[in-house]
């Protein structure tokens, strides 16, 4: 048994396939099959079934699994903690993101960062907000850059650092007729067609709460998963949205979008860096911090 065969194993229960994770890994499916099956004759059993196209873990994989998350995770801690003992940002820093934030806030911090540290090593990944929570409670990550709306808010295993206000603007293309003004009632927005992101966008959450507290229940024509999507039907006239408004800066000083603010309803909130109160920033996580504190935005 080698650490790259439970590696591996590993990769193939969270992608669930044997093609994702060999593109995951960087390796062959064949490579991918040959590590797996390695596995089961040293250990005398059948880790997976395999029904169709689709892999299930067998009682003796679900063992498996948990076992070899464990070892892996005491191999990054004890990496993490040799790192750290040297007090210098360097080594491999696991940052979540929520969409937002990965898209539209990050690269000029990671930029920053590579200059300051080019020793050190980003591995950034980007999902719903609640996505990137769970994976730093399950360790598989050191940081996550989220919005504060969200269930976590008050999880008392979380430490959180607020680093930039997020306010939320209603969307329109410049040929509509709100679009000379600055501000719009909310109830104006009744039976008007909106374009949001799909269930389970932090942003989505907030905004629907908000204007459902204000008595507002919006008309959804369309869902993306996707922000430019989202940002690219509104200029083609096809709906109105409600998104950041970091998220639409060079579309307003270009003229494709227009930004209003609402009345009677507060849409800002914070952007916050999430991690596990138990555990001991590095300090390649704490270098971070200090460039996003730093930041002017």
């Amino acid at each position: 048994m080698t650490l790259e065969q439970l590696r591996t194993f590993c990769a193939v229960v969270e992608q669930q396939s044997f093609s994702r994770a060999a593109e995951a890994l960087f390796l062959t499916q064949p490579t991918v099959s040959q590590q797996v099956q390695a596995l089961e004759r040293d250990f005398g059993v059948r880790l997976f079934d395999r029904i169709g196209r689709r892999v299930f873990l067998t009682r003796q994989g679900e063992i498996m699994y948990k076992y070899a998350g464990w070892i892996l995770a005491a191999l990054d801690e004890a990496r993490r903690l040799i790192n750290d003992s040297t007090g210098l940002p360097h080594g491999q820093l696991r940052l979540g993101a929520s969409l937002l934030v990965g898209t539209h806030v990050l690269p000029p911090v990671l930029g920053r960062m590579k200059s300051q540290y080019p020793e050190l090593e980003v591995t950034l990944e980007m999902g719903f907000a609640w996505q990137m929570i769970e994976r730093v409670k399950a360790n598989k990550l050191d940081l996550a850059l989220v919005g504060s709306a969200g269930h976590f808010r008050d999880d008392p295993s979380l430490d959180k650092f607020p680093f930039m206000k997020d306010r939320l603007a209603l969307i329109v293309p410049p040929e509509h007729h709100w679009s000379h003004r600055d501000t719009v009632g909310v109830q104006e927005l009744v039976g008007q067609p909106f374009i949001l992101s799909e269930k389970g966008s932090n942003t989505r959450t907030m905004v629907e709460e908000s204007l459902r507290q204000a008595g507002v229940n919006l008309v959804i024509s369309m869902e993306f998963g996707n922000i430019e999507a989202i940002k690219r039907a509104v200029e083609e006239g096809l709906g109105l949205s409600i998104l950041s408004e970091v998220a639409v800066v060079k579309e307003v000083r270009a003229g494709w979008l227009r930004t209003l603010r609402l009345a009677d309803v507060s849409l800002e909130r914070d952007l916050v860096a999430v991690w596990l109160k138990e555990r001991k920033l590095s300090p390649a996580a704490s270098a971070l911090l200090e460039i996003i504190g730093r930041a002017r935005w």
